[in-house]
């Protein structure tokens, strides 16, 4: 649709995709395994990496991202 298209930098494009709700990260994404809630509960969580990791049925190095902070970054 010719309405939708503009000239812009990929940044520009990202940027609209977040103000637009076209975006597909976190929950949209359809390779997630986890959930917000669920995102914000590893990082609270004081248990052992493993044992975290079976409860969400995910991998521990998904769960060591996670805390790391080097995914789902954008979530608060």
């Amino acid at each position: 649709n010719p309405r939708h298209l503009r000239w812009a930098t990929q940044v520009d494009n990202e940027s609209d995709k977040l103000v637009d709700g076209t975006h597909n990260r976190g929950e949209r994404h359809v390779k997630a395994k986890l959930s917000r809630d669920q995102v914000r509960a590893i990082r609270v969580d004081e248990r052992r990496d493993g044992e975290i990791a079976a409860e969400h049925g995910v991998s521990v190095t998904l769960v060591r991202l996670v805390r790391a902070g080097k995914c789902w970054t954008w979530l608060d």
